[in-house]
C-alpha cells in the first residue's frame, strides 16, 4: 500500500519477519537472490539498539549546491516524509564531520520516523538516546560539516557504504549494522529467509552434536544462490 508520498509501506508482517531474522540472515537471503545488501561502515551510534530497525527508506543527499540546486534543509525534507519511514542520509561517509545532531533526531521522532541512517558522522549521541530515535552512522564527531555543504537532493537514489538505496527500499538494522533490501527483491528475500533460518538452526544442531567440518560445510552449501 502506498502512502501519501507514493512510497510503499512495509507491512507489519514483513517487518516482523525481517526484524526477527536480523541483518545476518537477511543479508544471506539477499545473496541467495543475487544481491549484496550489507552496508559498509555504518553501525549503531551507541554500539547497540534495543529493537531491530525496519522501514522504508526516504533519502537525503548532502553536497555543495550549485546555482540550480533547490534550497533544501534537513528539517524541510523530513516534514514531508511519512510516519514509519527511515531517514537515509548520504554524506559521502566522512566520520570526522557531523551532519546531524539531536535536534534532527527529536524532529524526526516528532514526525513519526522510525530511525535515521547516516553515511557520515553525527553528534549529540546522548540527545539521540533521550529522543528515543535510533541512529546509525559512520562515527561521532564534534567537527561541523565542511563549509558550503548543504542538502542538495531528496527522495533520489543515494549510495551508502557501497549499496545503492532508492526511495522505498527497505532498511533493516540491528547491532551488527545495516542491510538494504531493494523493494523489487523484498518478496524473494522473505521467501529465502525461511531457508536461511532453517540452515542456521541445522548448523547449530550439528555443532552441538559434534559434527565434522565437512558435515557443517555441507549444511552451509544449502545457502548458495538458487
Amino acid at each position: 500500500m502506498e502512502n501519501k508520498s507514493g512510497i510503499c509501506a512495509v507491512s507489519d508482517e514483513e517487518k516482523k519477519i525481517l526484524g526477527k531474522a536480523g541483518t545476518g540472515i537477511v543479508a544471506d537471503a539477499l545473496l541467495m537472490v543475487g544481491f549484496e545488501g550489507g552496508v559498509e561502515g555504518i553501525h549503531p551510534a551507541r554500539g547497540f539498539e534495543d529493537v531491530p530497525l525496519v522501514g522504508s527508506a526516504c533519502t537525503v543527499r548532502f553536497g555543495v549546491p550549485d546555482s540550480d540546486t533547490p534550497k533544501l534543509t534537513t528539517y524541510g525534507v523530513i516534514e514531508h516524509f511519512p510516519s514509519g519511514s527511515i531517514l537515509v542520509m548520504d554524506a559521502q561517509g566522512s566520520p570526522n564531520h557531523h551532519y546531524a545532531g539531536d535536534n534532527v533526531g527529536f524532529y524526526a521522532k516528532s514526525r513519526g520516523l522510525a530511525g535515521v541512517v547516516l553515511f557520515g558522522g553525527a553528534r549529540d549521541v546522548a540527545g539521540w538516546r533521550k529522543a528515543g530515535m535510533p541512529l546509525y552512522c559512520t562515527g561521532l564527531a564534534t567537527k561541523d560539516k565542511p563549509a558550503g555543504t548543504k542538502v542538495v537532493g531528496s527522495q533520489i537514489p543515494v549510495e551508502i557504504g557501497g549499496v545503492l538505496v532508492k526511495p522505498g527500499d527497505i532498511i533493516v538494522g540491528d547491532e551488527d549494522g545495516i542491510v538494504v533490501v531493494p523493494r523489487e527483491y523484498l518478496k524473494a528475500t522473505i521467501e529465502k529467509i525461511q531457508i536461511v533460518s532453517e540452515v542456521e538452526a541445522d548448523m547449530r544442531q550439528a555443532i552441538e552434536g559434534g559434527a565434522t567440518g565437512a558435515e557443517i560445510s555441507e549444511i552451509v552449501s544449502r545457502k548458495k544462490s538458487k
